[in-house]
C-alpha cells in the first residue's frame, strides 16, 4: 500500500514541482508590480475564499473520493454518484457565492476598514462557484486513482492561472483584478479540458436522478462542519492582521507564508494519494492504517526539516532573488513561519487520515476550541508586535491544532504520539540552531549548513527515527537515478 502511494506520489510530486515552480516565479512578479501594500490587498480579498469555497464544496470532493474509490472494489457504477456530486455543488456554489457577494461591501469595511477591497471581494464570488465544480472533478480523479490526470489537471491549471495572470496583470495592468480573474479562468478552462479528456469516466448520459443526493449530504454534513471550522481557522491571520495592520504588512507577511509554503506542498502531496488507500484499509480491517499513518508521518516530517535548514540559512537570498529589495522585511517573519512548516504537514496528514476513518466528533471539537485559542492568540501577539505577531501566532495555532488531531487519531488508528513528538522535536532544534548563523557570512552559512545536515542524519538514526536499512535504500535509490 505504501508503495502505490509512493507511485501515486510520484505523480504528483512532478505536478507540484511543475506548479511551485511557476507560483515562485509567478508571485513575486504579481507582488513586485503591485508592491507591497497592494499585494496585501489581494491577500485581502481572497482572504475569505477558503470559508465561501469550504462551503459551496459541502465537503462533496471528500464524500466523492471515499465513495467512488468503494463503489469501484464493488464494481459498481458511479455514474449516478457522480451525477449526484455535481448537482449539489451547483446549488451550494449558487448560493455561496450569491452570499459572498451581497457580503463583499460588510467584509471590506467592517472588518478590514478598507471600502477598495469591496469591488475585489465581489469579483471572487465567480470563483468560489467554479472552483466547487473544479474541486468535485479532482475528487472524483483521486476516487478513481487517477493520479496522472489529477497530476495533469492541476499542472495544466496553473499553466492556465500564470498565462493569463501575466497577460493580464504584466502586460495590461490589471493588477488585483487582473490576478483574480485569472484565477477564474484556470478553473473554467481545465473544467472543459477535463470535461472532454475524461468523457467516458464523466459520462453522466445514462445517469437517472437524485437518489444519492440525501446519502451524499449526509456524509457531507458532518464533514463540511469539521471543515469550516478549519477553513475559519486558516483564514484568522489574515482576518486579524488586516483589521489591526497596514496592507503593506500583510503584503509582507504573505510573502513569508507563500516562500515557506512552497517547499511544503511538496511534501502534503502524499495526502492526495493515501486518501482512498487508508478509506480502503479501515474499511477492510486490516490493521495498517496506524502503521501507514506514521510512516508517512515519519519521512514528511524528516524532509521537512532538510528543506527548511536551507530555507532558514539563506532565506535572505530567496527573498532578495524572488522579491526584490523592497520585501526585505519579509526576513524576520520569514525565520519565524518556517517554525510552522512540521506542523502544517502533520495537521494535513492527521486530517487526511481522520475523514478517511470517519473519524469527525472529536476533530470538531478540537477544531472549534483551536480556532478560539488561535483568535486570541492573533489578537493579542499581533496588537503587541503586528505582523511579527502574526507569524508567532500562525507556528502557536497549527502547533496546537495539529497535537490536539494526534489525540484525535488515537480513537480509531494505533499510533504512537510521543514517537512523533520525538520525531518534530528533532529539526525543530537543528531550525533553531540554524536561526543564530542566519545573518552570517554566506560562506560561514554554508559550512554551518553542512554540519548541521550531517548532525541532522546522524541524530535522526541514534534517535531510531529512521533506520540505517531505511537511510540505506533511500541512497541506493538515490545512487541508481544518477
Amino acid at each position: 500500500m505504501l508503495r502505490d502511494i509512493t507511485k501515486g506520489s510520484v505523480y504528483l510530486l512532478v505536478s507540484v514541482v511543475i506548479i511551485k515552480v511557476l507560483s515562485v516565479v509567478y508571485m513575486p512578479i504579481v507582488a513586485r508590480i503591485l508592491g507591497p501594500g497592494d499585494f496585501g490587498l489581494l491577500n485581502l480579498a481572497i482572504a475569505p475564499l477558503p470559508i465561501f469555497v469550504g462551503f459551496s464544496v459541502f465537503s462533496i470532493d471528500s464524500v466523492i473520493t471515499k465513495q467512488v474509490s468503494e463503489y469501484k472494489i464493488k464494481g459498481r457504477s458511479i455514474d449516478v454518484l457522480i451525477l449526484n456530486a455535481f448537482a449539489i455543488v451547483s446549488v451550494f456554489g449558487l448560493a455561496s457565492a450569491g452570499l459572498l457577494y451581497m457580503l463583499s461591501d460588510t467584509i471590506a469595511t467592517g472588518i478590514f476598514n478598507n471600502p477598495v477591497l469591496g469591488g475585489h471581494i465581489r469579483l471572487t464570488s465567480l470563483f468560489v462557484l467554479v472552483s466547487s465544480l473544479y474541486f468535485v472533478l479532482l475528487g472524483i480523479l483521486r476516487g478513481l486513482k487517477m493520479f496522472k490526470g489529477y497530476a495533469v489537471t492541476e499542472t495544466l491549471k496553473q499553466v492556465a492561472v500564470v498565462a493569463t495572470g501575466l497577460v493580464l496583470v504584466a502586460l495590461l495592468g490589471f493588477g488585483i483584478t487582473g490576478y483574480l480573474m485569472s484565477l477564474i479562468l484556470g478553473s473554467v478552462l481545465l473544467l472543459l479540458y477535463n470535461a472532454m479528456r475524461h468523457r467516458k469516466q464523466l459520462s453522466l448520459i445514462k445517469a437517472r436522478g437524485l437518489s444519492l443526493a440525501r446519502p451524499l449530504l449526509k456524509m457531507g454534513a458532518t464533514i463540511s462542519v469539521l471543515a469550516f471550522l478549519q477553513n475559519v481557522f486558516f483564514s484568522l491571520d489574515k482576518f486579524f492582521l488586516g483589521s489591526m495592520a497596514a496592507p503593506e504588512l500583510v503584503g509582507f507577511y504573505s510573502s513569508a507564508v507563500i516562500v515557506s509554503s512552497a517547499a511544503v506542498s511538496l511534501i502534503i502531496i502524499t495526502r492526495n494519494t493515501m486518501f482512498p488507500f487508508v478509506s480502503e484499509s479501515y474499511a477492510s480491517g486490516d490493521g495498517k492504517v496506524g502503521k501507514l499513518t506514521e510512516d508517512v508521518a515519519r519521512y514528511s516530517i524528516i524532509i521537512v526539516g532538510l528543506l527548511m535548514l536551507p530555507l532558514m540559512l539563506f532565506g535572505s537570498e530567496v527573498v532578495l532573488i524572488l522579491f526584490g529589495p523592497e520585501y526585505l522585511p519579509v526576513l524576520p517573519l520569514l525565520r519565524v513561519v518556517i517554525f510552522s512548516s512540521f506542523f502544517v504537514v502533520l495537521f494535513n496528514i492527521f486530517n487526511t487520515v481522520l475523514v478517511a476513518v470517519a473519524e469527525f466528533r472529536k476533530p470538531i471539537i478540537f477544531t472549534a476550541a483551536g480556532a478560539a485559542a488561535a483568535s486570541a492568540v492573533y489578537y493579542f501577539s499581533i496588537g503587541a508586535m503586528s505582523a511579527q505577531g502574526a507569524a508567532y501566532g500562525f507556528v502557536a495555532a497549527y502547533a496546537m491544532l495539529s497535537m490536539a488531531y494526534i489525540f484525535s487519531l488515537r480513537a480509531k488508528v494505533s499510533i504512537r504520539p510521543v514517537f512523533l513528538a520525538k520525531a518534530i522535536a528533532i529539526p525543530l532544534v537543528f531550525l533553531a540552531v540554524a536561526s543564530f548563523f542566519s545573518e552570517n557570512a554566506i560562506l560561514w552559512r554554508i559550512l554551518v549548513f553542512a554540519i548541521l545536515a550531517a548532525s541532522y542524519a546522524g541524530i535522526l538514526l541514534l534517535s531510531k527515527i529512521i533506520s540505517k536499512s531505511e537511510l540505506d535504500f533511500f541512497l541506493r535509490k538515490l545512487m541508481l537515478k544518477h
